[in-house]
Order: C-alpha cells, then sequence, then structure tokens
C-alpha cells in the first residue's frame, strides 16, 4: 500500500473514532460540574392544504424539546462519578432517584429555535453542579447562616 494512502486512511480512521459520542468522564475534582448541550428537531406536519397550523408548529416543539430531554438523561445517566460508578449505576441502586433525573433534565435552558420549512430544530444547555448531587442525595445542602438581629458584622478573614 501507498505511504500516503496508508496516511489518509490512518488519519480519516482517527477522525472518524474522534467524532464518535462517548459518554463524558469526569477527569476534574468534581464529577458533576459539567454542562451538557442537546438539539431537539420536531416535523411539522402539513395541514391537507399543504401548510401548518399554530397547533401543528406547537406539537413540533413539544416533540423537539422531549427529544432534548432524552438526549440529556442519556448524557447525565451515563457520566461516571467515582472510580467505575456512573449515575446511571448508582440509580440503579437507588431507584427512587430515578424521577429526580427525569425532572432535572427538564431544566435545561433553551438556548437557540429555528424554524426551517417543516421543522423546528431547538439547542438547549444543563449544567448540573452541586444542585444535581443535592437533588439525587449525593450531597447534602450547605445550610444558609442566619443572622440576628444585633449580631455583628461578619468578619472576613
Amino acid at each position: 500500500m501507498h505511504p500516503r494512502r496508508l496516511l489518509r486512511l490512518i488519519c480519516i480512521s482517527f477522525l472518524l473514532v474522534r467524532c464518535q459520542s462517548l459518554p463524558e468522564t469526569a477527569l476534574e475534582s468534581d464529577w458533576a460540574d459539567v454542562t451538557f448541550t442537546a438539539t431537539g428537531r420536531g416535523i411539522i406536519l402539513a395541514t391537507q392544504t399543504g401548510g401548518w397550523s399554530p397547533a401543528a408548529r406547537m406539537q413540533a416543539i413539544q416533540q423537539a424539546k422531549m427529544e432534548i430531554y432524552r438526549q440529556i438523561e442519556v448524557q447525565i445517566m451515563s457520566r461516571t462519578t467515582t472510580g467505575e460508578m456512573t449515575v446511571s449505576d448508582w440509580v440503579a441502586e437507588h431507584p427512587e432517584s430515578l424521577p429526580k433525573v427525569a425532572a432535572y433534565a427538564r431544566g435545561a435552558t433553551i438556548l437557540r429555535m429555528d424554524n426551517t420549512h417543516n421543522a423546528i430544530e431547538i439547542s438547549a444547555q444543563l449544567y448540573l453542579g452541586e444542585n444535581f448531587k443535592t437533588a439525587l442525595g449525593l450531597s447534602q445542602k450547605k445550610p444558609k447562616s442566619v443572622s440576628h438581629p444585633g449580631d455583628h458584622a461578619p468578619s472576613f478573614q
């Protein structure tokens, strides 16, 4: 095989492997310090006259959002927490937390909504953070200090 052809084949193989969507592993110290992004697409069903109705557009928006929520849930569930354990493994041991993961995914922020001829495309993102760990019971919420009248001003050290 010609060396140039071999080099081209290796480069293409490398690009294909790098472009695959793999579960994100936590390399940073806090595994929940991550923002997930997703894009959903909803098809606008045409009416008999060939146009579309506002109700059909709303259904397409809902369809796109549901796709986003599914994608974000998959990303959350494949997130490695500690060692070899993923959020999915933790949920398997604590099934009562599954609805919490689904509810948390629905808190994604819509970034962009694009209208095409027959579809709606929506992009969204979700930051996990400490609130996610607290919602699942993986960390304790830090109590806020309550100041009472007559207390001295806080000292900054």
